[in-house]
């Protein structure tokens, strides 16, 4: 049987209910008679994990449960395809419309950033503050900075007496944070050339940049899952 290899995160997959590094990740097309006696496409997925573990996880290609009969039937190449293409094409349409939310994530920003300015002109408490005080007891502790071209620096964040977030690097030297939300900030001047950085939290601790070129990681023992009231 022809092996292929796949980057591809399919849901369905086991190495996405497993907890640990994948090192390898194979499938592979065969065949299997189902409950009915039809010979339908099989898919194979052999997982090895960091430690010496091994998964592997094999069933009919349209597999359900409530089914017996299902499946696709060998040589109906058409429809083998296609239930591999047609997902594709979905995630194809889902990332065009996350892209236009990134593409005008500036024109939205500045919107809040408006009305911010106009609640604090009426003397009412601004938005950003408000939600930087939701989540600023959660950020706070000790990262290390993942930035392009240079050593990996331990940083920490702290609050300061007014309730902001900052990144301080050493010393006196801070790098100002405004906080979205706990899953968006951006850092000022992350790179000390006035440039900011926008980083998202894809997982408990861990901040990553668009392009994945700069990281902000919270040493694990400090993770705190934040709460807004």
């Amino acid at each position: 049987m022809k092996q292929i290899l796949f980057l591809l995160l399919l849901p369905c997959f086991i190495f996405a209910q497993r907890q640990g590094e994948v090192l390898s990740d194979t499938i592979y097309f065969g065949t299997i008679v189902n409950e009915c006696g039809d010979t339908v496409y099989a898919l194979t997925q052999t997982v090895e994990l960091r430690g010496g573990r091994k998964f592997t996880n094999s069933e009919p290609v349209g597999f359900d449960e409530n089914n017996p009969c299902s499946g696709v039937k060998i040589r109906d190449t058409a429809s083998l395809v296609n239930f591999y293409a047609n997902p594709l094409i979905d995630f194809g349409r889902q990332q065009a419309q996350k892209s236009k939310d990134f593409i005008f994530q500036t024109r939205s920003i500045r919107s809040f950033g408006v009305i911010n300015t106009a609640l604090i002109n009426f003397r009412y408490p601004g938005i950003y503050a408000t939600v930087e005080k939701l989540f600023a007891d959660s950020l706070v502790g000790a990262y290390t900075l993942v930035r392009p071209g240079v050593a990996n620096l331990p940083v920490t964040v702290v609050k300061t007496a007014l309730g902001a977030v900052r990144i301080r690097l050493s010393g006196s030297s801070f790098l100002p944070l405004l906080v979205y939300s706990d899953g968006f900030v951006t850092v000022r001047n992350i790179a000390g050339t006035g440039n900011d950085v926008d980083l998202y939290q894809i997982e408990p601790g861990r901040w990553i940049s668009l392009l994945r070129n700069y990281q902000l990681v919270k040493k694990v023992n400090q993770i705190v899952k934040a709460t807004a009231k």
